[in-house]
């Protein structure tokens, strides 16, 4: 495994600790194998609990682009974790029954990018979430301000402040 590779997986790790979650993610690299679009750097693929890097992104990525992509898919991990067990199990950060619904109608019917517009596709509820807490965890552990789409910026400005009042780090 490569120094990029690692780096993936510790900064998932750290998001996932951040979240609670305890290391219940599967990581792997593939090549084109979950990937109908090319041009995805990462997915969260839900049977199964497992984030699939590609690896075209990882070799041309920077280790900052790599770290924020970990803090975003392991975002969804933990949507969807929320929507299968926040009835049963206690969460650190428990979300809205309202958000639930809309996350599962989301997960539900999920379309790739390529499949959907890229507008479609970054208006997704769980896209404005995964989007503002990579934001947020870049801000404050790497002091790295991540781009936020125009067409989305006000969404995920708002939900970064809702990420802030109950996620500390």
């Amino acid at each position: 495994m490569d120094k990029k590779q690692n780096t993936a997986i510790a900064f998932l790790r750290v998001a996932e600790k951040i979240l609670g979650i305890k290391n219940n993610i599967k990581i792997e690299f593939n090549n084109n194998i979950y990937f109908q679009n090319n041009d995805l750097s990462a997915m969260f693929i839900k049977e199964g609990y497992n984030i699939v890097f590609n690896n075209l992104f990882i070799e041309k990525a920077s280790l900052i682009e790599i770290m924020i992509t970990g803090f975003h898919e392991a975002r969804h991990a933990y949507q969807y974790m929320q929507i299968e067990f926040g009835n049963k199990h206690q969460f650190k950060y428990p979300e809205l029954q309202s958000t639930l619904i809309e996350w599962k109608k989301d997960f539900d019917n999920y379309m790739q990018p390529g499949q959907i517009s890229k507008e479609e596709y970054l208006n997704r509820p769980t896209e404005i979430d995964a989007i503002a807490f990579s934001y947020y965890l870049a801000d404050e552990l790497l002091n790295v301000k991540q781009v936020i789409p125009d067409e989305i910026k006000e969404k995920v400005n708002v939900r970064i402040k809702e990420i802030k009042k109950t996620i500390i780090i």
